[in-house]
């Protein structure tokens, strides 16, 4: 009587000629637009999704994609070659997923309208461990644009996280004042126009 085994062989195919095609033509396109929205953000600018939708998350999946279409690009002359981009294009993604799982986590977004004209004032709040910082922008259409002003703080950030906004904005600019139950003004924060 003869034994069978039973043997799982991982064979990597080589990519359609059509797939790599699509990848040749979409890659350079997606890394122009990521290398766009890399130099904005040095310049303080962000994109703008909604309160809702985190920015981080749209440009994690996007990135996602171009890594993808990156790896489609290359053509090995050896079918097992295909496997060392894969590993390293999944290594990226999961250490760039932990880091958004770890720094995004408890990020809050704070929208304050101005009753008398267009102006818009975003407020992010982050918060890490015992500590964190609340950063300003003024909103230009499907931008963000960074202020300049931010409130940093050490321990007992979460009793500023639980105060009450107060936002007034002026003809010269906006006052942004963290509000205790009693009406003390705990931090304060003018923006210029």
């Amino acid at each position: 009587m003869r034994k069978s085994k039973t043997t799982l062989i991982i064979t990597p195919h080589v990519l359609p000629p059509m797939l790599v095609r699509i990848c040749r033509k979409t890659a350079p396109v997606l890394l122009v637009i990521r290398a766009v929205t890399l130099v904005l953000l040095l310049f303080g600018i962000k994109i703008w999704f909604s309160s809702a939708v985190s920015g981080t998350l749209v440009f994690f999946l996007y990135d996602i994609v171009l890594i993808a279409s990156l790896v489609g690009c290359i053509h090995f002359p050896k079918r097992w070659l295909y496997v060392l981009p894969g590993i390293l294009a999944a290594g990226i993604l999961l250490v760039y997923g932990m880091n958004l799982a770890a720094y995004q986590k408890d990020v809050q977004t704070f929208v304050f309208e101005s009753e008398t004209d267009s102006r818009t004032l975003v407020v992010e709040e982050r918060s890490y461990l015992f500590s964190g910082t609340t950063t300003f922008y003024n909103q230009a259409g499907p931008f963000l644009v960074k202020t300049g002003q931010t409130i940093k703080c050490d321990d007992g950030y979460q009793t500023l996280r639980n105060a009450k906004k107060q936002v007034d904005f002026t003809e010269t600019g906006v006052t942004f004042s963290y509000v205790d139950e009693q009406g003390n003004v705990l931090e304060r924060v003018t923006i210029d126009r």
